[in-house]
Parts: C-alpha cells; structure tokens; sequence
C-alpha cells in the first residue's frame, strides 16, 4: 500500500538556496516568494445540508480574478459571481499566520484574515445591493483543529526553480450567508464543514490542473473529507497533493489519474494504480467554462458542482464507500 514520509514542520521551502520537495505536518512560516512569476490562489469550499459555497481568490499576476458560487441545496438555485482584473494591484499574502487580503471596488467588498497562528480563517464577502434581489453576503469564520486534523503541506517541483507549494485542511464553520431570497443561512460548526486550500508557487509556461474535492458526514456522522490533484509535477510518485481525511486520521494518497473524456458536463473518474481510489464525480450545476486572454496570457477554468460515488481507502486499509459526497472538480489550464 503507499506510504510516505511526512516530515515535521520548516520555516520555509527553500533550503541551501533550494527548494526542496516533500510532505510536511504544518504551513511554512513565511514562503519568501516575490517578484512577476509568482502565481497564487486561494480557496474557501463549505457545506451543510442546506449550502454549498465555494470561493477562489487567484493573483495570475497579468491576470487577477474572484469567483463566488453558492447553491441553495432546498430549492437548487445557483448563484455565480465572477470579477477579473487585468494587472491589478491586490496579492495575496506570503504567510498564512495572522496575515490579510482585502479588496474594495464599486459593487462588492472581500476580506479574508489568515489567522493560522489561532487556528482558524476570517472570511468576509458583501455585493453592495441595489436592490432587495441583489442582496448577497458571506461572514464565516473556518476553524482548522490543527491538533485534530493534520494538515496536507507539500512542496512539488517542475524543475529546478519551479515549484509549487500547497496548504489544504478541512474545518468546521461558524457563521452566516444571507441572498436576499430564502436565507439568511446559519452556518453551525456541528453540521457545516469546510476545506480550505492556498497554494503559491513558480509555475511553467504552460500548466495544467486536474482536481477533486469531497467532503461530507458518513452514516455514523464521521468526517470524510479529500483534496485530490493531477498535474505535471515530477516525483509525484513520491509527493503529491493527494489527501484524504477520514475523522481525526490524515492518509496520504497516492498519484490519481482525472479524466472527463465526455466533457466538463458528463461523469469524471478518478482512479489510481494502488487500488486506493475508485471514484466518480457526477455534475449537478454547471458554474460554465470561464476564459481569460489577454495579451501572452490565458487561463482556462471548468469547476462544476456535483456528487462522489465509489471507493476511497485509508492508510489502514479501510475502504471508504461513497454515495453521494458533496463536492466539485476543476479543470485548469494556465499559459503565462
């Protein structure tokens, strides 16, 4: 069965002027990333019975852009929020510890804290109404329970002096979403989670993502929660982005294969050589296919909203049946 080495925590990626690859049980201190070929993103993903929310926060630096989407799990309703900026200014932090981003501009506000120094993050989105149906406010605060939950902390090289590293946790929600028609609704952490991910890195030219993130209850009310990544990283047979979270015990997960040969619309499958993870994903609400092009740059994302079905299984051997895990995919293809 995959096994790999989780190494206690260092204050930053870069050792001997190099970045070095590997697992770690906690955020880096401070990344010491700077400079035009940095890329960025941040993600916020909660749900209970009645909601499902998802943000992401993404500085491509000749690109910046916010998405929101949030569905009302009682009546189906999606509401899609998207804003992009060619060469903005805003970035986001280098440390996640006590840490802001905050943005202002005619119609919406966005605040987030990174308060990982008292284990939790602030998050704040409001679109200034106009009217009554224009009514849309988010205000949760995440709390990660790093002694409860270990934290998924890896450092992925392309080569040399591309890498990427990531952060992704699961936590519980305290909190409010009010849309002006059939809310507002309360977000309690007994039955709202969430999976919070930051990733920051020098990328290639051209990078493509395939992702998959679950989270839910199980029939006896234990967590299960999973962040899964495809790309092009080398060693990913060794290090990967790949966790999965059932209760309080992280399993590390072997390389997956994603694919959604019928298009974005149709089933995905996720599947690895270890026999670990046998998954499909089935879209329910299409946010559609966003495109941004400007000049040397293009970013392409698909993210629909669905439900898990299949097998995912823990380092202990436990196989984990899924039916019906709330979650989302992504595609992503980046060229800068």
């Amino acid at each position: 069965m995959f096994t790999r080495e989780i190494k206690p925590p260092l204050a930053r990626p870069i050792q001997n002027g190099r970045p070095v690859q590997g697992t770690w049980t906690r955020a880096f201190r401070r990344l010491g990333m700077t400079g035009f070929r940095v890329k960025e993103w941040q993600s916020f993903i909660i749900q209970n019975d009645d909601v499902f929310f998802e943000a992401i926060i993404a500085n491509l630096k000749y690109i910046r852009f916010i998405e929101i989407s949030f569905l009302n799990k009682k009546n189906g309703m999606l509401k899609y929020y998207i804003d992009y900026f060619p060469f903005a200014f805003w970035e986001l932090p280098d440390s996640l510890y006590d840490s802001i981003m905050e943005y202002k501009t005619l119609g919406y506000s966005i605040k987030i804290h990174n308060y990982l120094n008292k284990n939790k993050f602030e998050f704040i989105f409001e679109i200034d109404p106009l009217d009554d149906l224009n009514v849309f406010k988010a205000n949760f605060i995440i709390y990660v329970e790093e002694k409860k939950w270990l934290p998924l902390v890896t450092n992925l090289l392309y080569s040399e002096d591309r890498y990427l590293v990531s952060y992704k946790t699961p936590g519980r929600v305290l909190g409010i979403i009010n849309t002006g028609d059939g809310g507002p609704f309360e977000l309690s952490p007994e039955n709202t989670l969430a999976l919070v991910r930051d990733s920051k890195g020098y990328l290639p030219y051209i990078t493509k993502f395939n992702n998959a993130n679950g989270f839910g209850f199980d029939k006896t009310g234990k967590i299960i929660a999973f962040s899964l990544s495809e790309n092009a990283a080398r060693g990913a047979k060794k290090d990967n982005e790949n966790a999965l979270w059932s209760g309080s015990e992280l399993t590390p997960l072997p390389p997956v294969m994603i694919t959604h040969e019928e298009g974005f619309e149709k089933d995905w499958v996720i599947e690895d050589i270890e026999g670990m993870i046998d998954l499909s994903f089935t879209p329910q609400n299409q946010t559609g296919k966003k495109s941004f092009d400007i000049i040397l740059a293009k970013a392409e994302l698909a993210n629909p909203i669905g439900v898990f079905n299949g097998m995912i299984m823990t380092k202990e051997g436990e196989k984990i049946i899924l039916r019906n895990l709330p979650g989302y995919v992504e595609s992503i293809y980046l060229r800068f």
